[in-house]
């Protein structure tokens, strides 16, 4: 105590006599005494204390005491600066410099402290490089600090498993400092397991490497408690175990682990009014587990208790709002009110957070919510400010409900004739993102019919015209043409000071581009003149539409003729992006600004794709980087993603792209056209592994891919399976084909085998399967058709559901007859297998499903009508075609299943003598099939 009496009174000698070196605070054992001050928290009283050491002649060992406390030192430096890029930077010095100091002092004391410290370091450098990768906006950026961040986790968990295996053959051995061997056994345990699960932070939601370090992190903070029952890190160990179930998706689980942190204060005593008399460590835990347990409650549909379980922590805890988790355990409670639908006390909580940090995270997260409860007598223009951002995040219901409020508080008002344009306008911006056009089209009609003094009346009828041009391109009807011409005629007539009844002549040159008539485009493009206020929209599309003849030409083998026009067009980009730029200078207009900004996306992304059709994929990154973050619209995400993908793997560079998507996700995974841009990478990796499977079928690289591939696809249908987003059922019927196949791949089915007709194999791995069973049943439900019924029912029985399988199967054929009503030829009806014949196969999985569940429910009904479906299709096929080997394989089969052991031995060995005595000779898979069948009867027939 007297040492540090004497320290304290020697800081202010130390801060003013800087040329003294204050010599006179030293004594015997300087290094010890300055970590004892930096273990008892006088940080600046151990880093001036080491500054005196050095400049005073200490001996070599001291010195490299000194050096050691300077690393400790330098990382509590680091972990106060707020700048993580900083922050990161000096703790990678941190690091660098305590590996080679190890490296160079390998055999000293000193050595093995700097050991001890070095996996904290990796762990605060991890976090720092995890929080780094969340923040960071440059996509660029996010994936090279990901990359960063996994190349430092494999060192620092390297590291600790290391230190775990060391100090557990020390303890084992029962030599030494037991107490030290203990200590550092138990941090490097807990450090180890935290890491893991940090790690798993830097894959999105599902990848199956998050699954594989979760549940390594599960097993690491089990395996911590189980061998320290009684460390605080326990308790905080069990809120991670609760993350890791959480993430896996085990939620019951995820609830026991946080309620059991909680039970934390139980071992503390009450006082006189109810209050756990817990110190800060300890309320911090407990209120991290209380925030993770609302907020999960929450998301369970649970919402009053998690209400319950705040209330029970704001009264229990000493100074709740002062833990770690207070602030968040109020704006957790507030969402469990709205959710619950008390909104007067969901208002009181989110006030409270707003009192409790006015300018800070608080307030600013309180006024959040309240910007969030019902809008009754909310101004019009406030209510639809509020269905715009709800619009931006994508909860479509809600921005429609919101319009049509707007409609109803401004009815009778001056302004109403503003709101109710604004607010049709918008709806119709929100069926367009779902891509139901005919809605579209009829509310920007009624913006400009109903409420033609609106502001935004011009605009809605000009969106009209495109929703009508655009469903005229597609459905091929001249109501939907001639329809685009009347709102472009009253828009004209309408409203001829407005800047959008210029643009007659781009309406002209889209028509022609509609037509594929980009020449003709390009002429009414090019006669817009400057003085129009359509001058800078006609001069971008000029370059889409030369740019669209280039390719055109390209595409029919013309190159030299499309070469000139490829290079006007990368010309009259550069030219109309300038004059774009200008344009935004010039206005302070928000509507034109917008409409700006629409030009421009669209003008990078025409360029990028000029760059990749003239053999230029290294120009495509620099122009599009960050350019998804500007644009909200899922469609153009999706070509942004598709453009810079293409390119990557132009380059070879696939890898880039799947590491620069993982980072965006990672971030933001609820941004605009994730799942889009998820199908888009799906079908390069897709892609690669093929082709690497074609060259290899054993190719590791090639399952690497298609396990990613299958996690994309799953992602991108993941909010039109949930109906968050609009399901399109060609795409994705596509992509549940692919899983399916995918599926193939991870369950060991052999090549050429695709149905349970030819496999009925263990299934090993059947997620991807199952993902595709959800994706035909929804639609099954909502675009019925033949294709769908037969995949989905051949999904279904190669899980092993065949009972489902075969009801599907059987609705199928009774709505799809393959033969003529009537014919007793039992031949099939050739314009039905010539319009439909994936009916074909289906037919014989018909028959195997009704054969399958015909035995186990012992149904001969059900067996005479598998047999019923073999003949005919032997009587269709011959013995040069898989399924004439298919059914006759089953028609033994099925004799054999009845008991009539003689007939199938009969019929296999008239088979053999009639085609071949090795059967099929392995083309179709059925040689070793029908040999097994035989051996089998062999044992049942006596001869």
């Amino acid at each position: 105590m007297h040492r540090f009496a004497l320290a304290l009174l020697a800081l202010a000698s130390l801060a003013s006599s800087a040329g003294a070196q204050g010599k006179g605070v030293l004594g015997h054992e300087n290094a010890e005494f300055a970590r004892r001050l930096f273990e008892q928290g006088y940080v600046d009283l151990a880093q001036g204390l080491c500054l005196v050491i050095e400049a005073n002649n200490a001996s070599p060992s001291e010195l490299l005491e000194v050096k050691a406390l300077g690393f400790e030192l330098r990382v509590k430096q680091a972990l106060g600066e707020k700048d993580l890029v900083k922050r990161k930077g000096a703790l990678r010095s941190v690091l660098d410099e305590e590996i080679l100091f190890i490296k160079e002092n390998a055999r000293t004391r000193v050595a093995d402290a700097v050991r001890a410290n070095l996996p904290s370091v990796y762990l605060e450098l991890s976090t720092a490089l995890t929080a780094a990768v969340s923040k960071e906006q440059d996509p660029v950026r996010r994936a090279e600090l990901t990359q960063e961040s996994q190349e430092l986790f494999e060192g620092g968990e390297q590291n600790l498993e290391k230190r775990v295996e060391d100090f557990a053959k020390r303890l084992a051995d029962a030599g030494g400092d037991t107490d030290y061997n203990r200590r550092q056994h138990e941090v490097a345990l807990f450090n180890l397991a935290k890491m893991n699960y940090q790690h798993s932070l830097l894959f999105a939601q599902g990848a199956p490497e998050q699954k594989e370090l979760l549940e390594k992190a599960l097993e690491g903070f089990q395996d911590f408690g189980f061998d320290y029952s009684e460390s605080p890190h326990n308790y905080r160990g069990m809120i991670y175990q609760g993350l890791c179930h959480e993430a896996l998706g085990m939620t019951e689980d995820a609830l026991t682990d946080y309620r059991d942190a909680l039970a934390l204060r139980e071992e503390y005593v009450l006082d006189e009014k109810g209050v756990y008399q817990v110190g800060p460590e300890e309320g911090d835990i407990i209120s991290g587990a209380t925030h993770n347990l609302m907020k999960l409650l929450t998301r369970l549909g649970r919402a009053r208790q998690a209400v319950a379980a705040a209330v029970d922590y704001l009264q229990h805890t000493p100074d709740p709002l002062l833990a770690n988790s207070g602030p968040e355990i109020l704006k957790a409670k507030a969402e469990a009110e709205i959710v619950v639908g008390d909104i007067a006390s969901a208002s009181a909580t989110a006030q409270t957070l707003i009192d409790l940090d006015p300018l800070g995270w608080a307030g600013s997260k309180g006024r959040e919510l309240l910007a969030r409860l019902p809008v009754d007598r909310m101004a019009p223009d406030k209510i639809l400010k509020i269905a715009e951002t709800s619009a931006g995040r994508g909860d479509y219901k809600r921005a429609v409900d919101l319009c049509r409020q707007a409609r109803e508080a401004g009815r009778g008002a001056r302004d109403e004739h503003d709101t109710g344009a604004a607010s049709f306008l918008l709806t119709g911006f929100v069926y367009q993102r779902q891509a139901r056009t005919q809605e579209a089209s009829l509310a920007f009609d009624c913006a400009a019919e109903l409420y033609p003094r609106g502001k935004s009346a011009p605009e809605a009828l000009y969106a009209a015209v495109n929703a009508y041009r655009e469903l005229s391109k597609r459905e091929r009807q001249r109501f939907y043409s001639k329809r685009a011409e009347e709102r472009m005629d009253t828009l004209a007539k309408k409203y001829p000071e407005h800047p959008r009844a210029a643009s007659a002549g781009i309406f002209r040159g889209l028509q022609s581009e509609d037509e594929g008539d980009f020449e003709r485009a390009r002429d009414y493009y090019s006669k817009i003149p400057k003085d129009s206020g359509s001058y800078v929209e006609a001069q971008f599309r000029l370059a889409t539409a030369t740019n669209l003849q280039a390719k055109s030409l390209a595409a029919q083998g013309k190159r030299a003729e499309a070469q000139p026009l490829f290079d006007a067009a990368e010309k009259q980009y550069g030219s109309a992006m300038e004059l774009i730029a200008a344009a935004q200078e010039s206005t302070l207009d928000t509507a034109v600004q917008k409409r700006l900004a629409t030009f421009l996306v669209q003008c990078r992304t025409g360029l990028a794709s000029l760059y990749l059709d003239t053999e230029k994929p290294g120009k495509v990154q620099e122009l599009l980087a960050g350019l998804e973050q500007k644009v909200d619209d899922p469609e153009v995400v999706a070509n942004i993603w598709d453009l810079r993908i293409t390119a990557l793997q132009a380059q070879g560079k696939l890898d880039e792209a799947v590491a620069l998507f993982e980072s965006i996700i990672l971030a933001s995974p609820g941004t605009t056209g994730v799942s889009s841009a998820a199908g888009v990478l799906a079908r390069a990796l897709d892609l690669s592994a093929q082709d690497l499977f074609t060259k290899d079928s054993q190719s590791k690289k090639a399952g690497e891919l298609w396990r990613k591939a299958g996690h994309y696809y799953s992602l991108s249908v993941k909010g039109a399976l949930a109906g968050t987003a609009s399901l399109r059922p060609t795409e994705v019927a596509s992509i549940a084909q692919r899983l399916y196949v995918i599926g193939l791949f991870f369950n060991g089915v052999p090549e050429f085998q695709s149905t349970f007709v030819d496999w009925q194999g263990t299934v090993a791995a059947p997620d991807l399967w199952e993902e595709a069973a959800a994706i035909y049943e929804r639609l099954d439900a909502q675009a019925p058709s033949y294709r769908v019924s037969v995949e989905r029912a051949r999904t279904l029985a190669i899980l092993g559901r065949i009972s489902e399988a075969e009801t599907i199967y059987a609705r199928l054929f009774d709505q799809n007859s393959l033969f003529v009503s009537g014919d007793t030829t039992r031949r099939f009806d050739r314009a039905v297998i010539e319009a439909r014949p994936e009916l074909v196969p289906a037919f014989l999985e018909w028959g195997v499903a009704t054969h399958m569940v015909g035995i186990q429910t012992k149904d001969e009904g059900r067996l005479d009508r598998a047999k019923d479906i073999y003949e005919r299709m032997i009587l269709n096929y011959d013995d040069s075609s898989r399924p004439w080997w298919q059914a006759k394989y089953f028609q033994f089969r099925l004799l054999s299943d009845r008991g009539l052991y003689d007939q199938a031995d009969l019929g296999i060995q008239s088979l053999k003598r009639n085609t071949d005595p090795e059967y099929d000779q392995g083309r179709f898979g059925f040689k070793d099939k029908f040999k097994a069948l035989e051996a089998e009867l062999s044992k049942k027939v006596f001869k």
